[in-house]
């Protein structure tokens, strides 16, 4: 549907079905994996990356993994192992990778800070609006979804309790406007738990992982 143009009420009759990148999250729509620093999101986008009976997805999807955060060395001591056994999955480490990012289904960002480089304070939703809203404009311009991971505060603003989305750094934009939302957290059992605190269109159960000596999850 083109900006600025109204449909009938027997168009909106006519169902359409959902073409997911991941479930809940269509081309030109951003998503959010969050969970407390070193909690092990690179070990659960691993396991994202190759496990074919994975719950986010049904279908194989090109994806590239935008590391802003940890360099090609940490990177490669993560994932040197990887059989990618479902999906296509290429890495980058900086923003000049955007002239390829419409080659791909989903585009990774970690993390959104990093992305942000300073030049939005992230306290700032006036800013922070800004650099969603240019963000939002290349998904659909590339036709691709984003996936972007964010930490939450070190203490939070629920000291005793699990983290929420409500614990993110800075301003609430980010978490108020994105179409889907996981988290990670861990339990006493050392298990990490990925669940979804913000979903549309499709309900995604809960899924708990365990850590082996190396780290990946099973």
């Amino acid at each position: 549907m083109k900006k600025g143009e109204i449909i009938s009420h027997s168009q909106i009759k006519q169902k359409i079905p959902y073409d997911f990148v991941v479930y809940g999250l269509q081309r030109g729509e951003i998503g959010l994996l969050y969970g407390q620093g070193g909690i092990g999101k690179g070990f659960f986008l691993k396991h994202f990356f190759t496990n074919e009976n994975n719950i986010l997805y049904e279908k194989p999807i090109n994806i590239l993994y935008l590391s802003l955060e940890d360099d090609y060395i940490s990177i490669t001591n993560v994932f040197n192992n990887l059989e990618i056994v479902h999906n296509d999955v290429h890495f980058g480490f900086d923003l000049e990778t955007e002239k390829y990012w419409e080659l791909y289904d989903l585009v990774i960002i970690d993390t959104w800070s990093r992305y942000l480089r300073g030049e939005y304070d992230e306290n700032s939703s006036k800013e922070m609006g800004k650099a969603y809203e240019q963000l939002i404009n290349k998904a659909k311009d590339y036709n691709c979804a984003f996936l972007i991971v964010a930490h939450t505060n070190k203490g939070g603003r629920n000291k005793d309790k699990e983290k929420s989305i409500n614990d993110l750094r800075g301003s609430s934009v980010l978490s108020d406007n994105s179409r889907l939302a996981i988290s990670l957290e861990s339990n006493s059992k050392d298990e990490l738990i990925c669940k979804t605190s913000k979903i549309n269109r499709r309900k995604i159960k809960e899924q708990k992982f365990k850590r082996t000596n190396t780290g990946d999850l099973v």
